[in-house]
C-alpha cells in the first residue's frame, strides 16, 4: 500500500537510503568502517581534454603503418632512347616479402627478390627484347607516398651498367 498501517493512521513511506522505495533501512554494511575488495576494479574514463591528443595518436600510428606498407599501385616515368615512358607498379608487401609486377611498354612482369628493410626499398624485374634478357635493379627509400633511389640497367655489349635516378609515387598520376 501507500504506507506503513500504525493504529488508526496510515504514514507516509520513508525512502531508504539507496535501496529505492523499500521502507527497511540497508542492511548492507558500513564500506567506510568495513571496507571490502570489490570484485572489479572501477572504470578509468579519459578526460574530455584529452580525447583529441588521444584520437590524434591513434590517428599517426595507423599512417605510420600505413606508410611503411609498400601495398598499392605505383607510377614513375623513366627515360628511353624512343621518349619517356609512364611506368606502373602493383606491390604487395607480406612479411618483409615484396611482390607484385612492374608495367611498361613492354607489358607487365613479375618482380623479383624483393624486400623492405627499415625504410630501403629493393627489387629486380627480368626483361626480355630481342632474345635477350636483362636484369634491371631498382633500390631506393621509401618515404610515405613517395620512393627515390636509383634504376640499374645493364650496359649495352657488356658495359658498366647505367643507373638512373628514380621517383615513384604512390597512386595514379
Amino acid at each position: 500500500g501507500p504506507g506503513r498501517k500504525t493504529g488508526a493512521f496510515f504514514l507516509p513511506r520513508r525512502p531508504a537510503a539507496n535501496r529505492g522505495d523499500h521502507s527497511r533501512p540497508s542492511r548492507r554494511p558500513n564500506r567506510i568502517a568495513n571496507p571490502q575488495p570489490t570484485r572489479h576494479p572501477p572504470r578509468r574514463m579519459i578526460h574530455p581534454r584529452l580525447l583529441p591528443t588521444a584520437w590524434l595518436a591513434a590517428v599517426l600510428l595507423a599512417l605510420a603503418a600505413r606508410a611503411s606498407d609498400l601495398t598499392g599501385d605505383w607510377h614513375w616515368t623513366s627515360a628511353s632512347p624512343t621518349g619517356p615512358v609512364v611506368m606502373t607498379a602493383q606491390l604487395v608487401q607480406q612479411d618483409g616479402i615484396l611482390t607484385g609486377t612492374v608495367t611498361g611498354r613492354q607489358g607487365p612482369a613479375a618482380i623479383a627478390g624483393g624486400t623492405l628493410q627499415q625504410g630501403r626499398v629493393a627489387f629486380s624485374v627480368l626483361r626480355g627484347s630481342g632474345g635477350k634478357t636483362m636484369l634491371i635493379k631498382y633500390a631506393g627509400k621509401l618515404d610515405g607516398n613517395t620512393i627515390t633511389g636509383t634504376i640499374e640497367r645493364p650496359g649495352p655489349n657488356g658495359s658498366p651498367p647505367a643507373k638512373s635516378p628514380w621517383k615513384a609515387s604512390r597512386g595514379w598520376p
